[in-house]
């Protein structure tokens, strides 16, 4: 399915941005319900297909779960026992006779189970860490690797990652996703991201946020915003908090609205991910 750049390229008219939905993404860092950050273009349904033919639409599912109306009475051992026999047979299942697997492992509950499961099943898999050192997800991911005898490869993240990467996730998220805590990377909230926004992302941040393409929407207040950036530069005031959303809004126009954007971003080119 394609993302709302295929959209918004097949418009003559580009549709105007969705100013609550905006604050709310401001605010809690997600976006709630089937909005987006544009007026009237909405997220399907999960599992689901749109299908639109001779001028009429219709939205199907393809994948629905059962549930039961009233579940039985057991105990909390019983409902444990029933989670991991249903992981350890899916794993089971998965895994082929004869190949080696490689496991994201974040330090998770999720990841931390299936770690354990395919390390019964195939025990010469491999696991791989992305984080920096003091998330917490760092050190909990190396002692399940050790626990089950897994081997882990783990690689340290620059502290320009979300300047080099902050392009390529927002238009692969259509803007919707804190640039600060890109899910795909185990970072926690022990992590203090001040000091890279006052330091080897300043110029991103103020490249970002300060410079024409910036505003080419008009939803920044352009002197209360280069105020701001400026009392957080200097430790007059904190907005580490806000940061991430506030880069992800003044990135998203830049895809989407500018005249000179590109359909897709250049580092999203095959040839960087060899």
């Amino acid at each position: 399915m394609p993302g709302l750049c295929g959209f918004v390229a097949a418009n003559a008219n580009s549709p105007l941005p969705a100013l609550e939905p905006m604050a709310v993404f401001l605010h809690y860092s997600f976006i709630m319900g089937n909005k987006t950050l544009f007026e009237d273009i909405h997220l399907l349904p999960p599992a689901s297909i749109l299908r639109y033919q001779d001028g009429r639409s219709t939205v199907s599912s393809y994948w629905d779960i059962p549930f039961p109306e009233r579940y039985p009475h057991h105990s909390d051992r019983w409902y444990d026992d029933l989670i991991y026999n249903a992981m350890q047979a899916a794993v089971k299942r998965m895994v082929r006779p004869g190949l080696r697997y490689d496991l994201s492992l974040s330090g998770g509950l999720d990841s931390r189970r299936i770690a354990a499961f395919l390390a019964q099943a195939q025990p010469e898999s491999l696991t791989f860490t992305v984080g920096i050192p003091g998330s917490d997800d760092t050190p909990a991911a190396k002692e399940v690797a050790a626990r089950t005898g897994l081997t882990n490869h783990y690689w340290e993240l620059l502290p320009t990652f979300t300047a080099d990467l902050a392009e390529m996730y927002t238009y692969i998220v259509d803007g919707m996703d804190d640039l600060l805590h890109m899910e795909e990377f185990p970072l926690t909230v022990r992590v203090d991201y001040s000091p890279w926004t006052r330091g080897p992302l300043r110029s991103f941040t103020e490249e970002t946020l300060l410079s024409p393409e910036a505003n080419c929407t008009g939803l920044f207040d352009p002197d209360g915003l280069r105020t701001t950036i400026r009392n957080h530069m200097e430790g007059r005031r904190d907005i580490t908090g806000f940061l991430g959303r506030i880069l992800a809004i003044a990135l998203w126009p830049r895809l989407f609205y500018a005249p000179s954007a590109p359909v897709r971003p250049n580092n999203l080119n095959s040839e960087n991910w060899k």
